[in-house]
């Protein structure tokens, strides 16, 4: 029998993995603007205290399948975009999960962009992972019931396993069998045991 957060665990060393093809995929729009010569920096040090100011401490320590990078841009003056991938594998007893997804936001933009003299960029995504549509949010809306208008709306990229389009991936990306086995995993209500079985075939074919 595998561990209980063993999927997180698979989505992690997966976001490890293929850091280039995710954000090849969440974000086609700036893909090519970035210098990937230049490598990328995880910051998961940086995301553990990030998560200690949103969580308490037992959510923090479970909570595996998140990932921040840092990229440079192609610009002139190399401008350092920061990329936060949020794994969320169940429907969220979080009142909001956009809300969470805007935290995270609000927090890299104060820890990073200001000490920065070139303004760092921040740019965030969801991939959603299990059955149902709740919780499934594609963006935050704050508002208060008095005022018509919102007072703010922050967007954030998804893919939802369950509704994914496999046919719109490139053949040439792993992806596209990472989302194919997590889609059938999905679909079939998999056990430990299955997770497990997929990781091996996963990490064969791979």
């Amino acid at each position: 029998m595998t561990k209980k957060h063993d999927f997180d665990g698979v989505w992690k060393s997966i976001l490890e993995a293929f850091e280039v093809e995710i954000v090849e995929l969440l974000f086609p729009e700036i893909f090519n603007k970035i210098n990937w010569e230049l490598g990328t920096e995880s910051l998961d040090k940086d995301l553990k205290e990030i998560q200690k100011n949103i969580f308490d401490k037992d959510s923090t320590e479970n909570i595996i399948s998140d990932k921040i990078i840092r990229v440079r841009l192609k610009d002139k003056g190399s401008k350092i975009l920061f990329i936060h991938v949020e794994v969320q594998s169940y429907s969220s007893e979080y009142e909001v999960f956009g809300e969470r997804m805007f935290r995270y936001f609000y927090r890299i933009w104060d820890k990073f962009r200001y000490k920065n003299k070139d303004r760092s960029e921040i740019v965030a995504a969801a991939i959603y992972t299990y059955k149902g549509h709740r919780g499934k949010d594609e963006k935050y809306v704050y508002k208060l019931p008095e005022m018509e208008s919102p007072i703010l709306i922050y967007n954030f990229k998804t893919i939802d396993v369950e509704t994914i389009k496999l046919e719109r991936i490139s053949d040439d990306n792993p992806l596209k069998l990472v989302f194919k086995m997590a889609k059938s995993l999905l679909e079939t209500g998999a056990r430990d045991e299955d997770i497990y079985d997929a990781k091996i075939k996963l990490t064969d074919e791979l």
